[in-house]
């Protein structure tokens, strides 16, 4: 056997709210293939379909204070009220619940008994013995269980208005009555966030948009001082452009051979390598390689030292 214990609960945040309270409980007991749920204050419980767990919607109410004051139900209180409404339904369809019928008249020498008139589908009326203690006197009405209409139908379709026994009604009357209690507390608790917020919204947009102003003044002034240090690396790389290729020529039309070494995987690894035809302008201990006499920009330096050069001649 498996219990479950439903809390519904509502609940309430944004903007200073916080509020969580429950409003109701349902209790499911799972044994075997039977599904039987329970409310508050019924011990008998109620069997219904095994899928009844899965589909019956979330009964949970939350809300929020948005932007602007406004108080937002993510979840309404008409959705669970919805739920209240379809387990009405359920419950109503099950052996707990009550069809209407009419009074037969006395079983003659017993008190334990009684005469019912049931309504069938045809239009005629049979009248059954049933015990006294299944018929119950709701708001000047009589009324049998499902299970025992069914019985005394002999399985014929009747007709009859339909209602839960008063536990069960009252259950989820009492469930419905805290929720109506829970929200009313919810929106009174809200009211002066709601109000500081609808004050604290127009400050807010105007502060973003001085925000955005100052972000966007900040961005600008960003931007200048960068092109303004680009422009000024441009022209020093232009000038240390200009000052190596002005150098003297060291070696011109030469072959250069040299050895590149790089780690991979802590092993130090080399790769010899051979350029032709080049012009080599030096500058102290660096060696400049020009494709040519004329080049402009050298295609890379390297130690003098680690180079070798070769002439043609």
């Amino acid at each position: 056997m498996n219990e479950y214990i439903r809390q519904m609960k509502i609940s309430g945040s944004g903007y200073g709210l916080n509020f969580e309270a429950k409003f109701g409980e349902i209790k499911t007991v799972v044994t075997g293939g039977t599904t039987r749920v329970f409310l508050a204050g019924d011990d008998k419980g109620v069997v219904v379909d095994r899928g009844f767990l899965m589909t019956f919607p979330q009964a949970n109410v939350c809300a929020r204070i948005a932007a602007g004051g406004e108080l937002i139900w993510d979840d309404a209180p008409s959705k669970a009220q919805a739920a209240f409404q379809k387990l009405r339904d359920v419950l109503m369809r099950s052996h707990r619940g009550l069809i209407r019928v009419n009074s037969g008249g006395d079983v003659k020498g017993s008190d334990l008994a009684g005469k019912i008139k049931i309504r069938l589908d045809d239009g005629r009326s049979i009248t059954r013995i049933v015990p006294a203690s299944q018929v119950e006197a709701l708001d000047g009405k009589l009324w049998i269980p499902r299970w025992l209409a069914i019985e005394k139908a002999d399985g014929k379709a009747f007709l009859g208005e339909t209602r839960l026994p008063f536990v069960l009604e009252s259950a989820i009357a009492r469930i419905d009555a805290e929720l109506a209690r829970q929200v009313a507390l919810l929106q009174q608790q809200a009211l002066p966030l709601q109000a500081a917020e609808r004050i604290n919204a127009p400050i807010r947009a105007q502060q973003a948009i001085k925000d955005a102003e100052t972000a966007k003044i900040q961005n600008e002034l960003k931007a200048q001082a960068l092109e303004k240090q680009q422009k000024k690396q441009q022209i020093a790389d232009a000038k240390a452009q200009a000052r190596i290729a002005s150098l003297p020529i060291h070696a011109q039309n030469v072959t250069v051979k040299g050895r590149d070494y790089e780690t991979r995987r802590g092993q130090l690894f080399s790769k010899e390598w051979e350029l032709e035809n080049v012009t080599v302008r030096v500058s102290g201990t660096r060696a400049y390689i020009f494709e040519d006499e004329n080049a402009v920009k050298p295609m890379f330096w390297k130690p003098l030292d680690k180079l070798k050069i070769e002439s043609k001649d």
